[in-house]
């Protein structure tokens, strides 16, 4: 959830950004993170704009296809975005080589690990839906608190 939220990319390229070692790069994190946290409030507010209630669900819906759908009239542009983040492989790739150089760096493993761990993952997100996810973050994120805690 995070890592779509402020994406991959700034927590990766933070991380790579320190690793170099230029004190100037702080300078250029926080302004990049400036544009993004405007970004991101922008996205907020126009998602919130046009959101749709489902009174099957009562639930609200909303997203960037919304957006386009509701507040831009593109209908056309919506389903092809659909069809291709469902059908594309590479919409995962960030991600992916995100997770398996992690892997890679801190345990040895191959870097091809990665690829059937995410894929795992999104199986399980769209077998489980996202109370199992919930219930499952909640379970972890307790388990990394309980070891950062011992570790420093």
């Amino acid at each position: 959830m995070i890592a779509s939220a402020i994406r991959v990319g700034y927590v990766v390229g933070a991380a790579a950004a320190f690793a170099s070692g230029d004190l100037g790069v702080i300078f250029w994190i926080w302004m990049t993170a400036m544009v993004g946290m405007s970004t991101k409030a922008a996205e907020i507010m126009l998602v919130q704009r046009y959101r749709v209630k489902f009174e099957t669900m009562d639930k609200y819906l909303c997203g960037r296809n919304y957006v386009l759908k509701n507040g831009l009239g593109w209908t056309k542009l919506v389903q092809v975005l659909a069809r291709t983040f469902v059908l594309s492989p590479w919409s995962l790739l960030v991600q992916t080589n995100a997770v398996a150089t992690s892997l890679q760096q801190s345990f040895g493993f191959l870097l091809i690990v990665g690829i059937p761990f995410v894929f795992t993952s999104l199986g399980g997100t769209i077998i489980g839906g996202v109370r199992r996810i919930a219930s499952l973050a909640d379970k972890v994120l307790a388990i990394m608190a309980v070891f950062s805690l011992a570790l420093e």
